[in-house]
């Protein structure tokens, strides 16, 4: 899998996290969202059971689910997620928030919403649900919203992937989000091979942080020539020295923290399902 895993040619400093450990107690359930910049995610259940609910990548279930955008990315800032306050297993098998962990062997639970508080959310149904064991693997197109709930304590791992079939989809949440659109795109840039592709979209953001050097830059990590804090303090070599320091103190601080959530707009929300 990691060989076919593009994001393994991206610079280190650029790429997602890699693998993480997820845990849920029983009757627990994770945010309804979608995962930043729409890639394939995947999640390898090591112990436990749980349900899994995919809702169609459409403006109008993101609107039902009143969802939120937040940035991410790092100090890149590379494009966003899409959270939703909802909890579509709100009510099991008619009672809202039951004390008792239904048992999926007495027969699949009926889980929905709080119909009261979101009356648009309890009228969207979902794509497919899936019941997932231990040492099972579950891979799905993450710009779906998705969200799952714990019959029993779980342990997962849980990684994305970029592969052909998203590919696109990840560099056009890259291009729409971070470098205005498409109009810098050479002509017939999408019949180009897939690492040309990349290396021009992810040098578009580099030029966002050093103007006019980011492609030269960009190239540079690709290759493993330069890391980061090299890249930042190339930009004003000729400079005076104290722009040399300020670019290295910008550089060395902790990524900031993501602005606070913001209503979605039509427009954010097309863009977080890979409708455009």
């Amino acid at each position: 899998m990691q060989e076919a895993d593009l994001f393994q040619r991206w610079p280190a400093s650029m790429q997602p996290a890699k693998q993480c450990l997820v845990m849920g107690g029983a009757g627990g359930c994770s945010t309804l969202h979608t995962d930043m910049l729409g890639w394939t995610g995947w999640n390898l259940l090591l112990a436990g059971s749980k349900h899994w609910k995919f809702f169609p990548p459409v403006e109008e279930v993101g609107e039902a689910f009143d969802a939120e955008v937040r940035e991410m990315g790092g100090q890149f800032h590379l494009g966003f997620s899409c959270t939703s306050p909802i909890d579509m297993y709100h009510t099991v098998n008619g009672e809202p928030c039951p004390e008792r962990v239904p048992d999926p062997r007495c027969g699949r639970p009926s889980f929905a919403p709080d119909a009261r508080r979101y009356p648009a959310a309890a009228g969207v149904e979902p794509l497919i649900e899936v019941m997932q064991g231990p040492n099972e693997l579950i891979i799905f197109p993450a710009h779906y919203f998705h969200q799952t709930y714990h019959y029993e304590p779980t342990i997962a791992i849980a990684c994305q992937m970029l592969n052909k079939g998203c590919l696109d989809r990840v560099l056009n949440q890259i291009l729409n989000f971070r470098c205005g659109g498409h109009a810098s795109l050479p002509l017939g840039f999408w019949g180009r091979p897939e690492e040309e592709q990349m290396k021009f979209v992810l040098g578009l953001v580099a030029d966002k942080l050093w103007p006019g050097r980011g492609h030269s830059y960009l190239e540079q990590m690709w290759n493993g020539k330069r890391g980061l804090r090299h890249a930042a303090w190339m930009v004003n070599r000729d400079e005076e020295e104290e722009d040399d320091e300020e670019v290295l103190e910008w550089i060395d601080e902790e990524p900031a923290a993501p602005p606070s959530a913001q209503p979605l707009s039509r427009l954010a929300l097309r863009l977080a399902l890979g409708s455009v």
